[in-house]
């Protein structure tokens, strides 16, 4: 007799346990499903107008232009209070692909993208950087990389430092429109700015030209071409 409650103590134990154990998977589950449900929401919200992720990469110094390949659930746990999953990316300029982290927090319940960060660079296919080189980019691509150059020299003062030579002073300005037309000379894109100097309050007309070089683009020069008083 009593072995035989020895042996249903055990078997109790070991469902409990089985319970256990597949509760604790499918709350993993759904929180995965929270988690990529966010990822997409976030994507969602930064794609919107160029159409990408578009992260500064300090390791290279320029900004990437990023698509999702696909989130990786085996990478997803807990950490602490936060959560974070891992997945692949393309970048659209290059080819390369890399491995991006989100970073979660929970809301009430409800896991929220907190921070995004660049890792390790997995893949860089030789053919894929050679198209990319010889890419021409449309005026909606040249302009979302003018905007990118703009906001990341603009990110720890508010305004876009621009020396004027007629003045011989530093100029602090805040953009206010792009001009529609991109214009396009071989590796060269050109487009018309207009900022707003924040210390005269004079509207400064800018063209700021890119340059295509080893599958991104890059600041050339910036020159003002007129200045216009309040």
């Amino acid at each position: 007799m009593k072995g035989l409650m020895s042996k249903l103590s055990v078997a109790v134990c070991v469902l409990a346990m089985s319970i256990g154990f597949v509760g604790v998977q499918a709350v993993a589950a759904q929180e995965y499903k929270d988690a990529q449900k966010s990822v997409d929401e976030y994507l969602k919200s930064k794609i919107r107008i160029s159409g990408s992720l578009d992260l500064y990469d300090s390791k290279i110094d320029k900004v990437r232009n990023l698509r999702l390949i696909n989130l990786n659930e085996k990478t997803f746990e807990p950490d602490d209070d936060k959560y974070r999953v891992k997945g692949d990316f393309r970048d659209i300029n290059s080819g390369d692909i890399l491995e991006l982290e989100f970073h979660f927090m929970n809301e009430g319940g409800e896991l929220i993208v907190d921070d995004v960060e660049i890792g390790k660079l997995k893949a860089a296919p030789k053919k894929a950087k050679e198209k990319a080189e010889k890419k021409k980019y449309t005026p909606e691509e040249a302009k979302e990389a003018m905007k990118a150059h703009i906001e990341k020299k603009s990110k720890f003062t508010g305004t876009y430092g621009l020396f004027d030579p007629k003045t011989e002073k530093l100029r602090q300005l805040e953009l206010i429109e792009m001009d529609e037309k991109v214009r396009n000379f071989g590796v060269l894109y050109i487009c018309t700015l207009k900022f707003k100097d924040v210390g005269t309050d004079e509207t400064v007309v800018v063209d700021m030209t890119l340059t295509a070089k080893e599958g991104d683009l890059e600041m050339k020069t910036m020159k003002i071409k007129k200045r216009i008083k309040p």
